[in-house]
């Protein structure tokens, strides 16, 4: 089923709300119709979540136009299909930073292991020197990000490709896609150079002197950490939950799948929902009191079936 322009009729208006004009107006909601449109997956996600990411792209001030690569809408698996979800790309988080107006330039670079590089990061005219050739220059071993402000001063912020690597399996998903064997849909395996590019460059922000940036920088950035779930050890204790829960196979079959997709806040919820429905003999529940409280709702779960 394809959507609409009437369907997006909701997202005109918000954009309008946002001092949008009327020609951007009709040149984004063009390109959000385009883009669903010709997704099978995004025209599976909920409705709700595809209008969402698209006024979280207008109000943010970042482009659908795929020529701008500034996002992407991304559909993720939940228990009851796909849902929309809104990724900024390195083009978006770096256009936000020139809203600073004191940086210039920023340019992050892909190292090779044939290439010279050398870093003096304390030299503020010069911290990176960097040279290659044409022809092969071998498998990439990390990246850099540098930024050149106003004034002519230069900072640089450089990442291993462990490093990188080591982002990457803790993103929101990845490690659990590629546990079911669904790695190859996800964006750091469809756009690895643009991820890890990403990647350095807001870690490069972190220490930037982005003086007089709005909200919007801030705002983007944590749109995207959103897809880092907090650390393996709580999609662990989830997954305990889960096997220790009163609800039924089909439903904790559901929740299992969805870890493979699930974000840092909706894991929180998840240990929400599930710690009020556990078995009294769930480890993490090892008090008298909380055994009892538990076990009440278990037998009134039950009784309630049955009658």
């Amino acid at each position: 089923m394809q959507i609409t322009k009437a369907d997006i009729k909701p997202v005109e208006v918000r954009m309008q709300d946002f001092g949008l004009d009327p020609e951007t107006i009709k040149r984004e909601t063009a390109f959000a119709l385009q883009t669903i449109n010709s997704n099978n997956k995004l025209l599976q996600c909920d409705k709700k979540s595809i209008l969402s990411a698209i006024v979280q792209a207008a109000n943010i001030g970042l482009s659908l136009n795929p020529a701008k690569q500034e996002c992407a809408l991304i559909p993720r698996k939940t228990q009851g299909g796909y849902e929309c979800s809104l990724m900024p790309m390195y083009r978006g988080i770096a256009n936000l930073a020139y809203s600073a107006g004191n940086i210039a330039q920023i340019s992050t670079v892909e190292v090779c292991e044939k290439d010279e590089i050398r870093f003096t990061p304390y030299d503020n005219e010069n911290p990176v020197q960097h040279s290659y050739g044409f022809g092969d220059r071998g498998k990439p071993v990390g990246y850099y990000t540098l930024i050149t402000y106003s004034d002519g001063r230069k900072q640089v912020e450089s990442m291993t490709l462990d490093e990188v690597l080591k982002i990457r399996n803790g993103s929101d998903g990845y490690s659990y896609a590629k546990k079911y064997n669904r790695h190859e849909d996800h964006p750091w395996h469809k756009w690895f150079s643009e991820m890890a590019r990403k990647t350095c460059l807001k870690r490069a922000l972190k220490h930037a002197n982005t003086v007089g940036a709005d909200d919007k920088l801030s705002e983007v950035i944590s749109i995207d950490n959103a897809d880092y779930k907090p650390s393996i050890n709580k999609i662990g204790y989830i997954e305990r939950l889960i096997n220790n829960s009163t609800f039924d196979d089909e439903y904790k079959a559901a929740l299992e799948e969805e870890l493979a997709f699930c974000n840092s806040q909706r894991a929180d919820e998840m240990i929400q929902e599930l710690s009020t429905h556990q078995l009294p003999n769930h480890p993490a529940y090892s008090d008298d009191g909380r055994k009892k409280t538990i076990g009440e709702q278990v037998k009134a779960q039950v009784e309630n079936e049955k009658s």
